[in-house]
């Protein structure tokens, strides 16, 4: 993306200067003709740039990159709990996760969204499946169990995970729900100002009321994958449950945050990996997106009173004490006393949620650089309290 602009719908890049690196080209160039369609791509080489003169000159260099093969670290938790849930939904053949994740759930009116009662059932396993769970996995992870000295990887903890596989399937819909719900409601607040017959037809409130019921829709369709059928949607279950973390997602961003962007009566969910979107998606940052910029103007969480926090930092580490660890005196991580200076106190902590946006402008062709907001980002460190063992 450059100021909006998707690289992947053009058929013809002009670069009017020569990339850092070949990586920055194959970055550029590479996205062009993508929609089906061969593309021309040509660079202007500065003959006041030494950078650019030296390619000129050394034309195939521009492109003599390396391809590093990936490098999947088999010893991770997280990869093989992953591996041992999708091994459990194959036995379980839930059918309803082809199409919608509204199939497997029943609007209620309390706003709670749960699974259907045949879903629950069904994720209910009897002693053989499990055992029939355990013995495949025991397959997979059988040359890594030879080669690795895993402490953590027993049969005790196979038999934990897939007994908790049912609340974890349960929980990885908890995000969806809450963009759904807040769908919900802007329809319903739209169509009460519609139906209120407070203001004229065509006054600006009631535009702006029809133009937020159509978006609420819109958002809903995208959702329920309603609006692209198949598996190429962001909401597609199986994709959806890679993002969250629950099914093996090699090339899906994990838990990742998404805005939506309006477009007109319609618009589109986009999604930035949590350490790019912290960035990014910033409260009152602006995005460039097809020809317009877009403003961050809220986010997208329930009773966000309930759910503020507070923290500690020892300036020591930089280990942050929350929740239970909040009340501690003592950093377990150096063992320093955490009284006056060796500590920072933080409150009114809100996790970054997803968000949504409103159009300000469009983008004219005299912007050279995106305009973004200056946020004060700082690393801390974290770890669970059986990794101190």
């Amino acid at each position: 993306m450059e100021l909006g602009i998707d690289i992947a719908d053009l058929n013809v890049v002009h670069m009017r200067n020569v990339p850092p690196n070949p990586a920055n080209y194959a970055q550029r160039s590479g996205r062009a003709g993508r929609s089906g369609q061969a593309a021309l791509i040509f660079t202007n080489c500065s003959f006041y740039s030494p950078h650019d003169t030296h390619y000129f000159n050394n034309a195939p260099d521009l492109v003599s990159g390396v391809v590093v093969p990936p490098k999947i670290d088999l010893k991770n938790q997280e990869l093989l709990e992953t591996h041992l849930n999708a091994i459990y939904l194959s036995v379980n053949k839930i059918s309803e996760l082809n199409q919608s994740i509204l199939d497997l759930l029943i609007e209620d009116t309390h706003d709670n969204l749960p699974l259907k009662q045949n879903i629950q059932e069904s994720l209910k396993l009897n002693n053989q499946s499990k055992k029939q769970i355990k013995t495949i996995f025991d397959k997979v992870v059988e040359d890594i169990k030879e080669k690795e000295n895993l402490a953590w990887l027993t049969t005790d903890w196979i038999c934990q995970m897939i007994d908790a596989s049912p609340k974890n399937f349960n929980r990885a819909f908890d995000r969806w729900r809450r963009l759904y719900l807040s769908v919900q409601k802007q329809l319903i607040e739209a169509n009460r100002m519609i139906e209120s017959n407070l203001y004229a037809g065509n006054s600006d409130e009631m535009k702006q009321a029809k133009r937020n019921a159509a978006q609420a829709v819109r958002q809903r369709d995208l959702l329920t994958n309603k609006s692209v059928f198949g598996n190429l949607s962001e909401f597609y279950p199986y994709r959806y449950l890679a993002a969250e973390g629950y099914l093996p997602g090699y090339n899906f961003t994990r838990l990742p945050i998404r805005t939506f962007i309006p477009v007109g009566d319609s618009g589109e969910y986009i999604s930035r990996s949590r350490f790019i979107a912290l960035r990014e998606f910033g409260p009152r940052n602006i995005i460039y997106h097809k020809g317009a910029k877009y403003q961050i103007e809220q986010l997208l969480i329930r009773e966000a009173e309930l759910n503020l926090k507070q923290a500690r930092v020892s300036c020591n580490s930089g280990y942050i004490l929350m929740d239970d660890e909040y009340h501690n005196e003592i950093c377990p991580f150096s063992n320093v006393s955490l009284t006056g200076t060796q500590q920072e106190i933080y409150s009114n902590l809100l996790e970054m949620s997803e968000t949504k946006t409103r159009e300000i402008d469009r983008i004219s062709c005299e912007e050279e650089e995106r305009l973004s907001r200056g946020f004060d980002i700082k690393p801390i460190l974290v770890c669970q309290a059986e990794e101190w063992i």
